[in-house]
């Protein structure tokens, strides 16, 4: 029979012990480096998506696309549809158009390489994001089929598609 010597515990050496852990405390320090780089990746995606919402409010093109937007969405005389056609390529609305168009197509880039924070855009912009791809869709459609660009703007639609799927909830009032 052996005997208990003061190195011993469990019947492991300290050795062993100290071995275990140092990898425990090696595994235990991975784990929240993980989750450190995940919440601080997630801060950095509100950060920029927050920069680009307060850039955007002082763009000067953007607001007066914006403008010529809501103007050709409530007239019922126009035709954005029109505006995508051969010939139309100088006409400053159909320019106003692909500005928000190409805004878009950017942001939702942005969000489906989650460089930019979804939820955050989703509270700001949802209601406009959804009039303006509604308003645009037969322009865009038309527009892939005069230039014959079966890609242009998918990445507005894929962001539309995605949202109609999981609409805005109403917040709970307490």
């Amino acid at each position: 029979m052996e005997a208990v010597s003061g190195t011993a515990f469990w019947g492991l050496s300290l050795g062993n012990w100290s071995d275990i852990i140092q990898t425990t405390a090696i595994a235990i320090t991975g784990i929240v480096a993980v989750f450190a780089i995940r919440s601080n990746a997630k801060m950095s995606r509100h950060r920029a998506t927050i920069d680009l919402l307060l850039s955007q409010r002082t763009d000067i093109n953007l607001s007066k696309a914006k403008k010529t937007m809501t103007r050709l969405h409530s007239d019922p005389s126009s035709s954005i549809t029109a505006l995508a056609c051969k010939g139309k390529e100088s006409d400053e609305d159909r320019h106003h158009v692909l500005t928000i168009l190409n805004n878009y197509e950017f942001i939702a880039l942005g969000i489906r390489e989650k460089a930019l924070d979804e939820d955050v855009y989703k509270r700001a912009h949802y209601s406009m994001l959804m009039r303006d791809w509604r308003a645009t869709q037969a322009f865009i459609t038309e527009f892939r089929t005069q230039n014959n660009t079966p890609t242009t703007f998918q990445e507005f639609e894929y962001l539309y598609k995605r949202w109609i799927k999981r609409p805005l909830k109403k917040d709970s009032q307490h």
